[in-house]
């Protein structure tokens, strides 16, 4: 829980930002709360095809400029995922797959798996956009097996057109 204090902090610094930047922390914090709620009572395989319909028209845009705004999209979404309890990667990862679409911007959702002997069986998820990691730990892609890639539709038909 967020000491009252820090909660202050927190709404003077959100109440200072520019009415843009907060809208777009709102829609990101309120976006990751119903995907971490839908994450309770929907079964997992729904989500993953909802957050893939939400792709839009491609914007034209070179990959340098998609990774940088999904690096950025990816940062807001770990900012927001502080004040919202129990999401996880799967909420993370779902939420800026669905933010990234609604830019324009396919990305490729992963679920890995690993075990180790000290943590038994893990699994973990994590967006690549363009070839880079922009959420989930760079070093995701060796620690875990992908199990799931959940494309969105242009990355899919690229996948199955090579």
């Amino acid at each position: 829980m967020i000491p009252l204090q820090r909660m202050w902090t927190l709404l003077r610094k959100f109440l200072s930002l520019p009415g843009e930047r907060k809208l777009q922390l709102l829609h990101c914090w309120l976006l990751l709360w119903g995907v971490r709620g839908a994450l309770l009572v929907l079964p997992s395989q729904a989500l993953l095809a909802w957050a893939k319909r939400s792709l839009r028209p491609d914007r034209v845009s070179s990959p340098e400029e998609r990774r940088t705004e999904g690096r950025k999209l990816a940062a807001m979404v770990a900012r927001c995922s502080r004040a919202v309890p129990g999401a996880r990667c799967l909420a993370r990862a779902l939420t800026l797959q669905v933010l990234l679409g609604h830019r324009g911007h396919s990305c490729d959702l992963h679920i890995g798996v690993a075990r180790s002997p000290r943590e038994g069986f893990t699994s973990h998820a994590w967006i690549v956009l363009d070839g880079e990691v922009v959420l989930g730990g760079t070093g995701a892609p060796l620690a875990y097996r992908s199990i799931l890639v959940s494309a969105s539709s242009r990355t899919q038909a690229s996948i199955q057109g090579s």
